[in-house]
């Protein structure tokens, strides 16, 4: 019986045949019980169906809330019917074996070696039933790494060992493993590629051998990587394809952006150019190669499950909500390196801070250049007008005090009848003493207030001085230079 593709709690996905996969997980329906679907590549990817194949009866082993990782023993071209299920707690880490009937053997609880993240556990090895790994504890400070060594037969007949030669960085950011897929002999060989940071890491030879009981694996002399600038995010998913370790992580444009190193030709970690688009880079995710193929579960904000496929030799990808162009650059070239993933919360995201404050700050810089251009506009009006002002000013008292007493007075009066306004006849014949003036001013002159000052009348010169000298010449220069009527 086939049921639609199931929303599944921190699930993991691993190869079961050469055509389908297995898809582990917790239900909401089923509490604490793992679940196992089989899903068959060759269908639609826009609508694929799982079968339930089986049910884990122990209760109180699988933990909603901590993170799964699964592998495939043997050989990638053939992977082997049983798969090893590692459960990584926040007290704890457990494993079991799933038997492609769908069978689980009795989960082991690895004593004295709870793994930080399922992100920093890595194959480094697979011959005939056995597996080989390298991974990040937290129980022993002085030696966090651990080599082991899994049976596929018996998950409880596993070796464990603390002595790490040239031991790794005790801050590591995230890891990914390879493995020589066509060994014929006991001895494996492989590499734990482990970054210490989001921008840096090394690749470790390692060996591990089937037939020792005590050094489950080994490491040699690790080689620099060359990164090419590629900073890598905290949501980045490893994933190994046997000699060729891939790492997915989330592009500028939300897609999902691929990254391959193959460290036994090469210490480059390359970002692929894909044809096509992309699907989403979403918050739930788990990964597994199957052939030259990357198979990704994923779950959107909307709870509606989907499964894409990667093909590693095309560059293409399949399956439904391709988004992205496949050619945009990786979100972390826009931002800062992220931390070291937290105990089994390996999805972890953050939101972008930069662009926003960037946005902000380029909105400010716009508004204080706005607002300087503005007022230094009008005080360079201001400073105009004032120097104009000055100007007319000087003008008209040099004028006035080049003029004698008559020619103001003659000018003045030119005004006064040119604008309407003229003085009262009677004042004009009235003599007056030479210090004294008439408490009845004139009407003042029709002048605009920024205009010049007004000029006080003088007292008039006896009438028999005034009326026995001709007038006065008509002042064009005087008048023209003027304040004028702004009216």
């Amino acid at each position: 019986m086939s049921v639609p593709l199931p929303v599944l709690s921190n699930p993991c996905i691993a190869a079961a045949s050469s055509t389908s996969v297995y898809l582990i997980g917790i239900p909401s329906a089923l509490g604490g019980h793992l679940q196992v679907f089989s899903i068959t590549l060759d269908t639609t990817l826009d609508s694929p169906v799982a079968v339930p194949i089986g049910k884990e009866q122990v209760t109180n082993t699988w933990d909603v809330q901590a993170n799964m990782a699964c592998f495939s023993y043997g050989a990638i071209t053939s992977p082997h019917g049983t798969v090893l299920l590692v459960q990584v707690g926040k007290t704890r880490t457990d494993v079991a074996n799933l038997r492609s009937s769908g069978v689980f053997d009795n989960p082991v609880q690895i004593p004295d070696s709870t793994l930080k993240s399922t992100k920093l556990l890595t194959q480094v090895g697979a011959y005939s039933t056995f597996a080989w790994f390298m991974g990040f504890t937290t129980t022993n400070t002085a030696s966090p790494w651990k080599g082991m060594r899994f049976l596929s037969t018996n998950v409880s007949a596993y070796i464990s060992d603390d002595q790490i030669t040239q031991a790794p960085t005790k801050t590591p950011f995230m890891a990914v493993g390879t493995y020589d897929i066509n060994t014929k002999s006991s001895s494996s060989q492989g590499y734990s590629v482990i970054f210490d940071s989001a921008s840096s890491g090394v690749a470790y030879p390692a060996t591990g051998n089937a037939e020792s009981l005590t050094g489950a694996v080994s490491l040699s002399t690790p080689i620099a990587l060359d990164m090419q600038g590629i900073t890598l995010t905290n949501k980045s998913i490893p994933v190994t394809m046997g000699n060729v370790a891939y790492i997915l992580d989330e592009a500028a444009d939300s897609s999902i952006v691929a990254y391959t190193i193959t460290p036994s030709t090469t210490n480059k970690l390359t970002a692929i150019s894909i044809t096509g688009k992309a699907p989403s880079f979403l918050s739930v995710q788990s990964a597994t190669s199957l052939n030259n193929k990357i198979v990704v579960y994923s779950v959107n904000n909307s709870s509606i499950p989907s499964l894409n496929v990667f093909d590693a030799v095309a560059r293409t990808w399949s399956g439904p909500a391709l988004i992205g162009s496949g050619t945009s650059k990786p979100i972390s070239s826009t931002t800062n390196a992220t931390t070291m993933p937290n105990n089994g919360n390996d999805n972890e995201s953050g939101f972008p801070v930069a662009p926003v404050v960037g946005g902000v700050v380029a909105l400010v810089i716009v508004a204080w250049t706005v607002f300087w251009t503005t007022r230094n506009r009008r005080r360079r009006r201001r400073e105009q007008e004032d120097n104009a002002n000055e100007a007319d000013e000087s003008e008209f008292s040099i004028q006035k005090l080049e003029m004698d007493p008559r020619q103001q007075k003659h000018s003045i009066l030119t005004l006064q009848e040119e604008t309407g306004i003229t003085s009262s006849p009677q004042l004009q014949h009235v003599t007056y003493p030479a210090t004294h003036y008439p408490s009845t001013q004139p009407a003042p002159l029709n002048i605009h207030p920024q205009a010049a000052p007004r000029v006080p009348i003088p007292a008039p010169p006896p009438r028999k001085d005034y009326m026995s000298q001709p007038q006065p010449p008509n002042n064009p220069q005087y008048i023209q230079n003027g304040p004028s009527n702004p009216q």
